[in-house]
């Protein structure tokens, strides 16, 4: 993975099918090489095993999907949303040393930048390269 990071509805999409794959005993292992940012952190999440080389850097922060329409409108959004971090939360926390609560503190408001020797110490990778 060298990504920015992307749609989350699209993402978690493809970390259906990483999950599905491990499940059925083919299993899809992610290495960062670059930047994981945004979606692509949370996809690196579901490899079988998850390794970054030692010059790369993870980026998570809160979902931002960018909103506009009637105060109705806005209020749907709003709940989806939350509903999504929470989808986020969990498959950030599944195999993380992080809390829920640890993960809304550091990424509120701000993008949350971590190295590859610290994504090792919080659990957020298996192996640094």
């Amino acid at each position: 993975i060298n990504s920015p990071g992307g749609a989350i509805f699209s993402g978690l999409g493809l970390c259906d099918k990483v999950l599905e794959l491990n499940a059925a005993g083919t299993p899809v292992h992610t290495e960062i090489r670059g930047i994981a940012a945004s979606m692509a952190g949370v996809l690196s999440q579901v490899g079988a095993t998850r390794t970054m080389s030692a010059n790369s850097w993870m980026m998570i922060h809160e979902a931002a999907p960018g909103a506009f329409g009637k105060t109705s409108d806005l209020e749907d959004t709003v709940e989806l949303i939350k509903r999504l971090q929470e989808k986020l939360l969990a498959i950030l926390t599944s195999r993380s040393k992080l809390t829920s609560a640890t993960i809304k503190r550091r990424w509120g408001r701000k993008d949350w930048w971590r190295s590859s020797d610290e994504c090792l110490k919080l659990g957020l990778v298996d192996e640094v390269l």
